[in-house]
């Protein structure tokens, strides 16, 4: 509800989402869960030729680290605000917008202390010496579905599927699946054509975007290690030698009592097994909404609900850029597999020809870019049979390590794989035998970032409530009513009072989509 109040205040003065209309320069921080990133977008040329430029000026403290100690909140982002005086021409200070937005790590705070930390930011940034426009600052923490939003139009622009002004290029629109540390978030493509407004179709009736703040890789990850020991005979445990399927084989950890097996089929189950519980555990205290959409269980039948993406009205078969843990993780198997001698080679009356298949694609590697998730499960069967002291050495050589992966992490991705192939299937439904799936590291040679996206959306003169569905600008109503001068203007001034006692019931009543048991930080820490 805060954009739509931004929406109705836009028609009045003209500012929207706290962006300045008087500078070809914006400034967009990125307050995660383990550091502040902040970028400088400068759009460059005329209305219809246009070209956007993006700075990374670093990264300063989480915000949420400052929770006891808000006066100092400042810190997180001084050092990237004097790297941007810089870089824009001093004339053009004054107009430029400065907008923070706090992601899992600040949503995870008490809101009394979030506010604190806002505060201390406002009181530190907003001084007399302040270099930047003050009436466009703008520091919130932004909702899980406000962030997939931006990520969703970020990857859309950068494979020009989308103008600078939103409008639609091609209706052949993306959506984005993201996997951080501890959340998980899906964007659904909206149903548009070429020339619309995209606006319109980002609002909550039009497109189907969750967040889900317990279900990322490292959460899940430590849960299901200590499902393993919990559910393990007592005599396993005594002795430290629970089996735990879903770490490489040799690998153990004496403090949590297993050792590794890599047997990913099991890992499989195991994982499966969990995620129906959690999915049961929150339809029992929250509406089916804020769950995993696409199954649940009776005894141990595993029953399909209807598609979930068919609510957000999207395309029957609905394609998906994979970006974050998802293109780290899947990644890591291709450079592994794609080593001398870690592919078997089966004798030709020893394996199916289908099966040959996809070893053979395995081995080249592209199916990785665009994989299905019967090749997915393969990869995870070859990857986590693999020997922990090979992968080790292999992970720490530095002539040859993955360029995502240390070797402390190279230890997790035998889960981490499985768990995006539970995920894929039994949290999404999706079957085995398609490819709705483009792993992106980047696009157009550009980092997707969902900061980008704010930016885009805040340059819109016509911002929507992209967490409650479409809302034109009050001005615009007022227009397509034939009201005129202080008509319009009571309307708006009415809008704006009704806005206010909405958003003080929704705001008290409304939770983020997650499952029990939230914990840990949030975002892309992968």
């Amino acid at each position: 509800m805060q954009l739509l109040t931004w929406t109705i205040l836009a028609a009045v003065t003209g500012n929207s989402h706290g962006q300045s209309k008087t500078s070809p320069y914006t400034l967009v921080a990125d307050a995660g869960s383990t550091g502040t990133r902040m970028y400088l977008f400068h759009m460059l040329g005329d209305a219809g030729n246009e070209k956007l430029d993006t700075s990374d000026l670093g990264k300063g403290p989480a915000l949420s680290s400052f929770q006891d100690k808000p006066g100092e909140a400042v810190t997180a982002v001084r050092q990237q605000i004097d790297k941007a005086k810089s870089i824009i021409p001093a004339e053009m200070w004054k107009g430029v917008a400065l907008m923070i937005f706090a992601t899992a790590g600040m949503r995870l705070v008490d809101e009394a202390k979030a506010q604190a930390v806002y505060e201390g930011l406002r009181s530190g940034l907003l001084t007399a010496d302040f270099p930047f426009d003050s009436d466009a600052f703008v520091a919130k923490t932004i909702s899980g579905r406000e962030e997939g939003v931006y990520a969703f139009v970020a990857a859309n622009y950068l494979s020009e599927r989308i103008s600078t002004d939103l409008v639609v290029r091609s209706p052949e629109l993306m959506g984005v699946m993201d996997l951080g540390g501890s959340s998980t978030q899906i964007a659904v493509a909206p149903v548009a054509h070429e020339g619309d407004a995209l606006q319109s179709s980002l609002g909550e009736g039009h497109m189907y975007v969750k967040s889900f703040l317990s279900l990322g890789m490292e959460r899940m990850r430590k849960l299901t290690y200590a499902t393993t020991v919990q559910d393990a005979h007592w005599l396993q445990r005594a002795s430290a030698k629970v089996p735990n399927p879903c770490a490489f084989i040799g690998l153990d950890d004496s403090a949590e009592l297993w050792r590794g097996t890599g047997d990913a089929l099991q890992c499989q189950h195991v994982i499966s097994a969990i995620l129906f519980n959690e999915s049961d555990k929150c339809r029992k205290h929250k509406q089916g909404a804020a769950c995993l959409p696409t199954h649940s269980r009776k005894g141990h039948q595993m029953i399909k609900k209807k598609n979930p993406f068919k609510q957000a009205k999207a395309t029957s078969d609905p394609r998906f850029f994979m970006i974050s843990g998802y293109v780290f993780v899947a990644d890591f198997a291709r450079w592994w597999l794609r080593r001398p001698g870690v592919l078997p080679q089966p004798a030709e009356n020893m394996i199916a020809a289908e099966d040959r298949q996809t070893l053979s694609a395995l081995a080249k590697g592209a199916m990785f870019s665009n994989p299905s998730l019967k090749e997915l499960r393969s990869a995870a069967a070859v990857l986590c049979a693999g020997a922990w002291t090979d992968i080790k050495n292999a992970s720490s050589d530095a002539s040859s390590r993955h360029k995502y992966t240390s070797a402390e992490k190279a230890a997790n991705r035998c889960f981490e794989l499985n768990y995006i192939i539970c995920l894929l299937s039994v949290g999404y439904g999706f079957p085995d035998d398609t490819r709705p799936f483009e792993m992106v590291d980047a696009i157009g040679g550009r980092d997707v970032e969902w900061t980008l996206g704010a930016y885009l959306l805040s340059r819109s003169s016509s911002q929507l409530d992209i967490e409650e569905g479409h809302i034109g600008s009050m001005a615009t109503m007022a227009s397509s009513l034939g009201l005129q001068g202080d008509t319009a203007m009571l309307l708006m001034v009415a809008s704006i009072a009704a806005v206010g006692i909405i958003f003080a019931v929704r705001r008290r009543n409304s939770k983020e989509p997650c499952l029990p048991g939230v914990g840990g930080g949030g975002g892309k820490q992968i």
